[in-house]
């Protein structure tokens, strides 16, 4: 009997599976993923931000492969961990993420990896975190305009990690790709000039 009401919980699970066509998916573009992460503190509040994620975890067990799925859902999770004291969702984030790794690393310019340091980090796991960053950067050492300045990242996690050598050396690098923020960094006086980093 036990195995009759398996096989009939399993074949309505496929059933409804496949009423979903690929259109019926949700799968988010950038733009809409952007402007629904904008709104998440007020959707959050609404309940509607909840039932966003959980057609996304619906879409992801009917299609656990597609990969713009599996990324929307595993950058919700971790918009939603590094907001919360709590951690809650930093294992799901964590979770996603590295099923995108698993399935593509160099999605998205390995994007993935970025995100779980930003989970990482965000938890207080440095070496972790440190060591995605560096794949990430592995990933685009080839590219003239990464996604983002991960020099800067990597210079604030250094000086977290009290590796304060190494955190100028990166900033140094940020400033070259991009000052954006750079001027916001309280801790920029602190450098020494580059020359003075590589004598030492």
């Amino acid at each position: 009997m036990k195995h009759i009401t398996f096989l009939l919980l399993t074949l309505l699970l496929i059933a409804c599976g496949q009423r979903k066509s690929d259109e019926d998916r949700l799968n988010l573009t950038d733009a809409q993923l952007k402007e629904l992460m904008k709104k998440q503190p007020q959707m959050t509040n609404q309940g509607t931000g909840d039932a966003a994620m959980q057609q996304l975890e619906m879409s992801y067990l009917s299609d656990s492969s597609n990969l713009d799925n599996v990324y929307n859902l595993a950058f919700m999770y971790c918009n939603k961990c590094v907001a919360d004291t709590s951690f809650v969702a930093c294992p799901k984030a964590e979770q996603y993420l590295s099923r995108v790794i698993r399935l593509k690393a160099d999605y998205r310019q390995g994007k993935a990896y970025y995100n779980r340091a930003l989970c990482f980090e965000h938890q207080s796991k440095l070496d972790a975190a440190l060591q995605d960053l560096n794949r990430f950067s592995e990933l685009n050492a080839n590219n003239s305009k990464p996604p983002v300045n991960y020099f800067m990242k990597k210079a604030m996690l250094l000086k977290k990690m009290d590796r304060n050598r190494e955190a100028c050396a990166e900033l140094k690098r940020a400033e070259k790709l991009d000052t954006t923020g750079i001027s916001q960094i309280e801790w920029r006086a602190d450098c020494m000039p580059e020359d003075k980093i590589q004598k030492k």
